[in-house]
């Protein structure tokens, strides 16, 4: 009868914790807006705009650049994929690059292909 007792308070204890702490971020969206959170060295301050960019002011390229900001070149949407049928269909999320030099793009905001 104890075990029984004991596990209901944990679900019910649970489901409490959980319901109280996704109303409190709902509530708190309001209130973080120019707060500086988190810790020790690692402070930032809460920037709720940063990501509503117009895509088609600000498209996502891959290029390489010297470090003070150069073009050195560009790529497009890979020809030999046919499923792109514009460069607009190409719009990489990260790129990394393999030990022999290759890089592999995924093209995750596009048509989710991983491109080497």
């Amino acid at each position: 009868m104890l075990l029984k007792n004991s596990r209901r308070n944990f679900i019910k204890k649970s489901v409490l914790a959980s319901v109280a702490s996704t109303s409190s971020l709902s509530f708190s969206n309001g209130l973080l807006n120019d707060r500086i959170i988190g810790h020790g060295d690692f402070k930032f301050k809460l920037d709720k705009k940063w990501s509503s960019q117009d895509i088609y002011k600000h498209p996502n390229k891959f290029c390489k650049t010297t470090l003070k900001g150069e073009k050195i070149f560009e790529f497009e949407a890979p020809k030999e994929i046919s499923e792109y049928t514009s460069n607009s269909m190409f719009k990489p999320t990260e790129i990394t690059v393999a030990s022999n030099g290759d890089f592999y793009v995924a093209d995750g905001y596009g048509l989710d292909f991983i491109i080497q």
